[in-house]
Formats: C-alpha cells, structure tokens, sequence
C-alpha cells in the first residue's frame, strides 16, 4: 500500500472583477471546500483586493483589464491536484488560476554567516600578496621628495 504524501501548495485566483462582495467570498468558499473536501486543509488565505492586469483577458466576448486576486495555501495529496483544477475550470467566476508547490525560500541577509567571514580576509590577504610580491620587485627611487603635510612645512618647503 502507497503512503500518502501531503504537500503544501499556493493557487492564485483571478476572480471576475464585476462580482460583488458577497459572490466573491462564495466563491473563495466553494474553492476552499473543494481543497478540503479532497482531504486538503487551509493553511493561509490572502485576498489582494482588486487588481490591473499585465494584457486585457477576453472570455466569451467581454473583455477584462483588472481581476480579484486571492491567494490560498494549503496542504494536500499530489494526486488531489488534478480533481482540485477541474472543479476550478468548471466556475465562470474564475478568470484564471495556477497551482504552484509552495515552497518557502530563506531571504538572505546582509550579515556574513562566519565561516563566510573567516573565508573574505583570506581572499584580500591572497590578493594582497602578489601585489606586495610587486612592490618588492620594483626598483624604488632613491631621490624621492616627501610631500609636506602641515601649512608649516609647506612654509619651510618653500624657503
């Protein structure tokens, strides 16, 4: 007997943007009894509000440039998937969807973990060499003329 694996997922809705309030929410809950119906449960539910689309989507003759966005999360059985997206087809209030397997990734920060630290000074000291090892390969000038640092010197280099 196969063990059941549970994923977790994120479906993005784009509701008709003429719906009302309430059409919209019945909506939402008919899609989140599907995922729960198919053994799924709800992990994080995010309605982004009324939003301009990227190209205008025509659906039987209409012509739509903003949608409802709403964001689901859920965990389910990968073999749900199929059945989840089917029922989702089937509604006229929804103008598009996609399922992705969410997958939460870590933003990096501007501190240095330590062994990334550790590693950077030997790098510059690494590049810091051959440019020593140069130096000591010049022939250096014997009659060089230091630079006078203070208005006194200046005064007295002048003179």
């Amino acid at each position: 007997m196969k063990e059941c694996v549970l994923k977790e997922y994120e479906l993005t809705v784009l509701l008709r943007p003429n719906l009302s309030k309430e059409e919209a929410e019945a909506t939402v809950s008919s899609i989140k009894g599907e995922i729960t119906q198919r053994g799924g449960e709800l992990t994080d539910e995010t309605s982004r509000g009324m939003m301009g689309l990227a190209y205008t989507i025509t659906i039987a003759g209409k012509k739509y440039q903003e949608g409802n966005h709403q964001l689901l999360r859920f965990v389910v059985s990968p073999d749900q998937i199929v059945g989840i997206e089917s029922e989702l087809n089937l509604s006229e209030d929804i103008l598009r969807f996609k399922t992705v397997r969410y997958q939460e990734i870590p933003i990096p920060t501007k501190k240095l973990p330590p062994e990334a630290k550790a590693a950077e000074p030997k790098a510059e000291a690494e590049v810091a060499e051959p440019k020593a090892e140069a130096k000591a390969a010049e022939p250096k000038a014997e009659a060089e003329v230091a630079e006078p640092k203070s208005a006194t010197e200046v005064a007295e280099h002048k003179a």
